[in-house]
């Protein structure tokens, strides 16, 4: 899972299939979805990247994504294809990030 910060989140995004993982350092579930996710297996073609929301200098970051300001509960995902978010959901469970990831590979 790449860490993305101010300088590399426009970059990660540019990948044709996306699961972003937005959490925030002290967030206890965050950080054990994390782990669960540093254990799957990533599918081929399928980049993983997280996202630490009280993280300095991603103001582009939220301007980019207005949707980010409306996000309550971490720790939060989204799939995005093409730069395009097709899906978003509070909580972690790798049977439900397969289940929607599978509608797009």
């Amino acid at each position: 899972m790449e860490l993305l910060d101010s300088e590399n989140w426009e970059d990660f995004f540019l990948a044709p299939v996306v699961v972003l993982m937005l959490g925030k350092s002290g967030c206890s579930a965050c950080k054990m979805w994390t782990s669960t996710l540093s254990e799957w297996t990533v599918p081929e073609g399928v980049q993983l990247g997280k996202i630490l929301l009280d993280t300095p200098g991603l103001g582009r970051f939220k301007i980019a994504h207005p949707w980010v300001a409306e996000v309550d509960l971490l720790p939060y995902n989204a799939i995005f294809i093409k730069g395009k978010m097709k899906e978003n959901w509070a909580g972690g469970g790798i049977n439900r990030l397969e289940s929607r990831l599978n509608r797009f590979i």
